[in-house]
């Protein structure tokens, strides 16, 4: 047997809630913040990426029907009917008991009470980027009871509204598809063809900087080769040079020395002479000298010869003293 949802009381079939936007992505064809929604016994709200939903996301993070806010009949003794969701998504949602509360995700597949401020968090995770990014904010708003007759008639027009915009939305856009087929062919290889256009003038200008950087080396290289040419000529220049200066230093110190060696042996060539001289003087001092005393030896000879051939005179006899008498 089909188990029947429990009807509202009063005959009453349909609640009116407000959603409101309050952070991250915004549904499809909203203006502005807030919109008013019907919600009718046995026809939940629906959000997804479905263009046939209630509230359209076109987020490739929300699933084609990935959640459902649904009228509930009151509970035993009450008098107010009760609000659920229920998740069906991949990427998961979520409740807050109001703006600032404590998330938590629902259960798949299971209806999760959702009070009067509740927020709706949808997705939980995300596929790509960060998720706080994709994930939208809603908070439900009760607005109080509808009218059954009203909103039924209300509900069909919609229906009907919707299905007809449906079938012109789908047949617009099969022939879009066959019609855009040639064109997306066509727009694809001219996106290719650009691709490569670009690939080739990246790899010309690879080549040509590859080129110039060759260039650069290649200069660097004889600009180091110069500064080493340089180097080298300016180190054997300053060594020459010191060469030439020790050279120099050499000769100068071999010409004094023989310049000296030649004063010395004039010197000595001089004091020689000199010697000579002297010793000459003091062999003619020493003749002269023999010479006078050889002839002063002659003069006392002939002195003394002179003496002894003259006669030698007669002592004095010694005459007697005269004796006392």
């Amino acid at each position: 047997p089909s188990r029947r949802r429990p009807r509202m009381p009063g005959g009453s079939a349909s609640w009116r809630v407000q959603l409101e936007h309050v952070a991250g992505p915004k549904p499809d064809g909203w203006k502005s913040d807030r919109k008013d929604f019907k919600l009718r016994d046995g026809r939940p709200m629906r959000f997804g990426r479905n263009p046939k939903g209630d509230v359209v996301f076109s987020s490739p993070n929300v699933s084609w029907d990935h959640l459902e806010l649904r009228l509930l009949a009151p509970s035993e003794g009450g008098s107010e009917p009760r609000f659920a969701v229920c998740d069906s998504s991949s990427n998961g949602s979520g409740l807050q008991p109001r703006r600032d509360g404590k998330l938590s995700r629902i259960e798949k597949g299971k209806e999760a009470p959702i009070v009067d401020g509740g927020v709706i968090v949808l997705p939980i995770l995300a596929k790509d980027g960060k998720v706080e990014d994709h994930r939208a904010y809603l908070q439900v708003r009760e607005l109080g009871r509808g009218e059954d007759t009203k909103d039924r008639a209300e509900a069909e027009a919609a229906k009907a509204k919707r299905k007809k915009s449906d079938d012109t939305k789908e047949k617009r856009e099969d022939s879009k598809k066959r019609g855009g087929k040639v064109k997306d062919e066509k727009a694809k290889a001219s996106e290719r063809e650009k691709e490569k256009e670009k690939t080739k003038d990246k790899e010309r200008h690879k080549s040509k900087d590859r080129g110039k950087d060759k260039a650069r080396e290649k200069e660097r290289a004889r600009s180091s080769e110069k500064a080493r040419g340089h180097s080298a000529e300016k180190a054997r220049s300053s060594k020459d040079k010191r060469k030439d200066a020790d050279k120099k230093a050499r000769d100068e110190r071999r010409g004094k020395t023989s310049d000296q060696k030649k004063a010395g042996r004039k010197k000595d060539e001089a004091s020689d002479e000199d010697d000579d001289l002297l010793g000459l003087i003091e062999r003619r001092l020493a003749a002269s000298k023999q010479t006078d005393l050889e002839e002063q030896a002659k003069e006392e000879a002939k002195t003394a010869k002179s003496s002894a051939a003259a006669p030698v005179p007669e002592a004095p006899m010694a005459q007697e003293p005269p004796r006392s008498p």
